[in-house]
């Protein structure tokens, strides 16, 4: 269907060869969903990671004995129905009736304009996308904190590291995949993120906050250009293997080096 220009009434397309990947190669909203997924998980991954790893190491030291309990409170937001996160934090966020914007009233702070700003938009998306994923990296970093091997923290308390010692010098260093799973899952999750966007801001202002996904989606059903929306799915499809194959290489030449 990418290949050709698709008539729906009929379900028959006339082959066209790279047309419609030309066409996409050249137009910046394409190009704009990739810009915004960027940018979301710019803001929304690290975050994610360095909270979930500190609530990870909390729960780990402070509730031994009641870790799996806590953690199963902690993964409520996690899952959360998509639909229903985005239009619990839309009402949240709501200009007139939200409780946020009540609550940053009252402390006299400026109330942000979350749906009609490109900026406030694309954060108010990274802020919902860190309030729903963070659960899976404390669960994720939680396991591997709990898999740690007990003689490499024992050696390092006999030889006199301190606790921050040990964390940087032989935990982080030991849970390095398990980072770079976080990493590599949480960037396939934000490039192929509808509902949430769809229900928070529906894409905009303007395409501000389009995502790939959403980009597909309006090409082929909104705008009924099944053919050109088939294109871009297989264009962010590649442009997505060639991320994750990229950074996974990255890091195991990185590793390689330092062993």
């Amino acid at each position: 269907m990418s290949l050709s220009t698709w008539d729906i009434g009929t379900a028959t397309g006339k082959f066209t060869g790279f047309e419609h990947y030309s066409y996409l190669l050249h137009d910046p909203i394409f190009w704009g969903a990739i810009k915004n997924v960027i940018y979301i998980s710019a803001v929304a991954i690290p975050l994610e990671v360095v909270l979930g790893f500190s609530i990870a190491l909390l729960v780990n030291k402070t509730f031994q004995d009641r870790g799996g309990f806590i953690n199963s409170l902690l993964a409520i937001p996690m899952v959360t129905a998509p639909v229903v996160a985005g239009l619990f934090w839309r009402w949240l966020l709501d200009p007139n009736l939200g409780i946020i914007n009540y609550l940053l009233n009252q402390v006299y702070l400026q109330l942000p304009s979350w749906k009609s700003s490109p900026f406030w938009a694309r954060n108010m998306v990274a802020m919902v996308a860190i309030w729903k994923h963070t659960p899976f990296v404390i669960l994720v970093m939680y396991a591997g904190l709990q898999s740690l091997p007990k003689d490499c923290l024992e050696a390092a308390i006999v030889d006199g590291a301190r606790a921050f010692q040990r964390l940087w010098y032989v935990v982080i260093p030991l849970l390095k995949r398990l980072f770079l799973f976080v990493f590599v899952i949480r960037a396939a999750d934000v490039i192929k993120s509808f509902d949430e966007v769809y229900v928070l801001t529906g894409g905009g202002p303007g395409s501000s906050t389009e995502t790939p996904s959403m980009f597909s989606y309006n090409t082929a059903f909104t705008y009924l250009h099944m053919d050109r929306g088939s294109a871009s799915g297989i264009l962010y499809l590649s442009l997505s293997l060639v991320f994750i194959v990229l950074f996974i290489r990255m890091m195991y030449l990185r590793e390689k080096e330092e062993f």
